[in-house]
């Protein structure tokens, strides 16, 4: 109501001051023509050019009239007033003439002026608002999640009607679940009905409608192809709740463009998330064949081991090759242990399971633990352990850690066919420290190097256990610590697996 009252008594001042300025025109024109010429009439052509030009932009023709009223008026009682010519023929007649054809001038100038100047208008907002709207697609079109196309789309509609701004989005079950506001933490009253009458009727509901006109919230619906998907909502101005067509044209334009980029980014979420199901189903299966290889490697080894000891095929074994196979079997049996350790390690950090249990540790510390179970486990392997004069700690889960390094031992001892110079080292590297491994044998076949860290069976190419599902957790092991793990063929011959681990913590992948 104050701003409406202001707006009425600014344009009132400037409708009496473009009056004033005519009066002062026509006085002057008054006073230069019988200064210079003793005749009135040279007066005429000044202050009608005057009063015209000035009631050009009288807000309409009723007020250009009026200010050329004024300036005739003044005219005539100047001349009565100044006059002193005794001829008989007096120029009011005159004037009264000139001043009717002004203001009917005046009437006809300023509607054209007023038309022409409305038309101008009516192409720069068509303008400015495609600009607008192309700039606002072009943001909406880059938002790369539908959280950020929310907070867009909020923000877009403020800075068009500069009301604050809801949107409200449809889950599986058909509810509508508010999903952002501008400015943010904006508080609404009820307005649950204004809402549910969008869904239902799909039109504009709200403040200025049939549907809950009373509510100062507006509703918009945003569909794409025929199916509503959010309802956004303009909360107006308590001091001045009416908005122009224009701003309200353009919302909904924009909400026709919000919904289409919403809908392309459902469509690309389901499609992405049917490809994950099935690059899930495919893992799942290599997965189950890799585990069954390596499981029935050695079980078949036990098995057959078990059954030449109880003498199932007639043969007879002296001491040395019953103690041979009880030593095979629990080989066999510690190397499934392991396996299901490894297997335990994977949901300890899958994405439903517990975090790491992430304390600093000094890499001199996780060195010696590892050396001392491969010296352990592998005995007449030779180790050659290299680390930094500095002493550095870094945040990592030990066991896990160890068990990673653990798992790359072994398969250096196993695969490498020379138990001899196996080297474990560790360097720091600015932001990371690296830990690798590398042996001196005849290193992996150029084919497996790609798909290395996939689980898969054994890679070896003999009927010993498999190497591809133990890389493949110590990959999800090392990438949960937010490193990296990389394998490839020295130079001079035999393996090198190198752990990238960051030196603070990092839960992302490298």
């Amino acid at each position: 109501m104050k701003s409406g009252l202001y707006k009425t008594s600014s344009g009132i001042y400037k409708n009496l001051q473009r009056i004033l300025l005519c009066i002062v025109f026509s006085v002057l024109s008054f006073i230069f023509s019988r200064l210079t010429f003793q005749n009135t009439f040279y007066a005429l052509p000044l202050c009608t050019l005057a009063a015209l030009s000035i009631s050009i932009f009288a807000p309409n023709a009723a007020w250009g009239a009026v200010t050329v009223s004024a300036a005739v008026i003044t005219l005539i009682l100047l001349e009565q007033t100044f006059n002193t010519d005794n001829s008989p023929v007096r120029p009011i007649a005159f004037i009264i003439y000139t001043g009717a054809v002004s203001i009917a001038a005046a009437l006809i100038t300023n509607r054209w002026y007023w038309h022409i100047r409305k038309q101008r208008d009516s192409y720069q907002e068509q303008n400015a608002r495609e600009r607008s709207l192309s700039q606002l697609s072009t943001a909406l079109l880059t938002a790369a999640s539908e959280e950020e196309l929310h907070e867009l789309t909020v923000r877009s509609i403020f800075s068009i009607t500069g009301c604050s701004a809801v949107l409200f989005i449809r889950d599986k079950k058909g509810a509508t679940n508010r999903a952002a506001s501008y400015p943010k933490g904006l508080l609404l009253y009820p307005c649950d009905d204004a809402v549910n009458a969008c869904v239902k009727n799909n039109c504009r509901t709200g403040f200025g409608t049939v549907y809950f006109g009373e509510n100062p919230l507006v509703c918009f619906p945003v569909s794409a192809n025929g199916k509503l998907l959010a309802v956004a909502g303009m909360l107006l101005n308590s001091d001045e709740p009416i908005t122009t067509e224009y701003q309200m044209q353009t919302t909904e334009l924009l909400l026709v463009r919000a919904g289409i980029v919403l809908d392309k980014i459902t469509m690309l979420k389901r499609e992405q998330q049917i490809l994950m199901e099935k690059e899930l189903e495919h893992m799942r299966s290599d997965f189950l064949r890799s585990i069954s290889h390596d499981f029935r490697t050695p079980l078949t080894g036990i098995i057959g081991a078990c059954s030449m000891l109880n003498g199932s095929n007639d043969i007879v074994l002296d001491i040395r090759s019953r103690q041979e196979l009880v030593e095979s079997i629990n080989g066999e049996a510690e190397w499934l242990m392991r396996t299901v350790e490894n297997l335990l390690s994977v949901t300890r950090v899958g994405s439903n399971g517990p975090k790491l249990n992430k304390s600093p540790e000094p890499i001199e510390e996780i060195l010696s633990t590892v050396l001392d179970k491969a010296a352990s486990r592998f005995p007449q392997a030779e180790f050659i352990v290299k680390q930094p004069d500095d002493f550095i700690m870094i945040p990592v889960d030990p066991v896990l850690i160890v068990q990673v390094l653990m798992n790359l031992i072994e398969n250096a001892v196993k695969y490498s066919g020379n138990s001899s110079g196996i080297e474990l080292s560790a360097a720091d590297n600015d932001k990371y420290v690296i830990f690798s491994v590398r042996d001196h044998g005849h290193g992996m076949k150029q084919e497996t190097l790609s798909t290395l860290f996939e689980p898969s069976a054994c890679r070896s190419g003999d009927s010993t256990h498999g190497m591809g599902l133990g890389l493949s957790i110590c990959k999800s092991i090392v990438a949960a610590h937010g490193g990296m793990i990389e394998g490839h063929n020295a130079e001079s011959g035999g393996a090198v697996f190198m752990i990238h681990l960051p030196k603070e913590n990092n839960n992302e992948q490298y």
